[in-house]
């Protein structure tokens, strides 16, 4: 007699066989599994930075080219120093990422069609800050212009006023306020996201960190950011200062606005299984 298998959904994509009663006094095997989350499902992926995704590299090589897994072609093409690659990363849940010394960054210059403050967009992005960090500002992952002061969005570690760990959203029209939106420990694997709604306040949108809304985030008037901007990993968009020093594994930009059901979904489907994050803030 031949029995079916049946595939039902299981949450971290692995497999697992049960067996069931076939009420013919035997018993049938049944396999059951489920692909892993794709961020692509949440549709208006415009860039994907995986460090899963390096390939040719052996540990601790210098990466000069990280492809984007979008599809899109948005790859960050240009460096400075010696951004490193790394196989594993213990405190990301052994996963790859690229580790930024402080000195060394990432970039692209004149990227075409990046959203601006007229068009919405979701960012994410999944990390550690280096405990031997210096008390300093640090950019981890964002895009912007050079046509005037503060016109970039993105992720900063701001310390000046508080402890060296707390972490903002610098969606600048102003700079950021003394209080910031997210405190977390060094060398912790840790997720932000920031959803822009079109032609809104910046400081009206909450940061998410760690898949919790932080309130509303630092920053002032509407964004004007030129659609046609630069990509930047670990740097201000077009200068080269405030250099993250930690690990980056994981970015993501959206041209779309997500709503807290899909934040939710990347957060504790995607970032959290897969790097071990912790939702305490």
């Amino acid at each position: 007699m031949t029995f079916k298998s049946k595939k039902t959904p299981n949450y971290d994509g692995s497999q697992r066989l049960s067996t069931k009663d076939n009420g013919l006094g035997g018993r049938f095997y049944r396999r059951t599994y489920t692909a892993p989350f794709d961020p692509e499902s949440l549709g208006s992926l415009l860039v994907w930075l995986k460090a899963e995704d390096v390939v040719g590299l052996n540990d601790n090589d210098t990466i000069t080219l990280w492809n984007d897994s979008s599809g899109n072609g948005y790859n960050i093409d240009s460096y400075y120093g010696t951004p490193k690659w790394k196989s594993s990363v213990a405190s990301l849940n052994g996963r790859p990422a690229v580790y930024l010394d402080g000195y060394s960054y990432m970039y692209r210059n004149a990227v075409t069609s990046l959203p601006n403050g007229s068009s919405p967009f979701t960012l994410y992005t999944v990390g550690t800050l280096d405990g031997a960090s210096t008390p300093d500002y640090a950019f981890l992952f964002g895009f912007g212009d050079n046509y005037g002061p503060y016109r970039r969005a993105g992720f900063l570690r701001y310390p000046i006023y508080g402890s060296p760990s707390d972490f903002f959203a610098e969606f600048w029209g102003t700079p950021p306020t003394t209080v910031p939106d997210a405190s977390f420990p060094k060398d912790t694997a840790f997720s932000a996201a920031y959803a822009y709604v079109a032609g809104s306040v910046p400081s009206t949108n909450p940061l998410y960190f760690n898949g919790v809304s932080q309130g509303p985030s630092a920053g002032g008037s509407v964004l004007n950011i030129s659609s046609t901007c630069d990509l930047a990993v670990g740097v201000i968009p077009d200068s080269p200062y405030y250099i993250w020093k930690g690990n980056i594994s994981e970015c993501m930009l959206y041209n779309a606005t997500h709503t807290p059901t899909q934040r939710s979904e990347e957060h504790t489907s995607e970032l959290q299984s897969r790097f071990g994050i912790s939702y305490a803030v």
